[in-house]
This record gives C-alpha cells, sequence and structure tokens, in this order.
C-alpha cells in the first residue's frame, strides 16, 4: 500500500494518505516514515487517511508495534491526537 505523509501547520500536524489494499507492513511503514519525520518531536495530530484504500488486512503484532511507536512519541507530545478516515465497511472488513 502505497501512503503520502503531508506536514501541516509548521510541523504540527501531518496527514497519512493510504491507497491500495492495506498491509500491516505498509502501516508501520508509513507510521516509522512519519515518527522519522518529526524530528523536533513538534507533532501534535494525525490525520490518517484511508478514504483511496482498499483492503485492509492487519494483524494484532503490527497493532501493537504502532501502539508501542505511538506510546513513545507521547512522550514527547502528550496531547497528540489521531484520527482515522474511511468508510464504513472498510473498517469493518468488507470488500
Amino acid at each position: 500500500m502505497p501512503h503520502e505523509l503531508s506536514y501541516e501547520s509548521n510541523g504540527h500536524g501531518v496527514v497519512v494518505t493510504m491507497s491500495g489494499d492495506a498491509r500491516g507492513s505498509d502501516l508501520l511503514e508509513a507510521v516509522r516514515a512519519m515518527y522519522a519525520g518529526d524530528t523536533e518531536h513538534k507533532l501534535r495530530y494525525q490525520i490518517v487517511d484511508f478514504s483511496l484504500a482498499g483492503d485492509f488486512d492487519v494483524d494484532e503484532h503490527v497493532l501493537r508495534k504502532i501502539a508501542m511507536l505511538d506510546q513513545a512519541a507521547s512522550l514527547n507530545s502528550p496531547r497528540q491526537v489521531v484520527a482515522m478516515i474511511g468508510t464504513d465497511d472498510f473498517f469493518k472488513g468488507a470488500q
């Protein structure tokens, strides 16, 4: 799944746009790239947009890794907010 990162508000926000089929490794790669780009620890919000994504195949192991990355980032940005965008069918796993 290709992803695109777009930083906004002088680096305080990022929009992660996912497209194609969502695999765990792709989502993890996007999250790692997002945090790697936040070298000054200014990130206050993330918008993860799945509206262009197809199938969603992410296992518990990958979700735990992403949660650990988010937890580590929260030490520097404790009020960071994450919003996920997508259709109901996408998040329910319907095809």
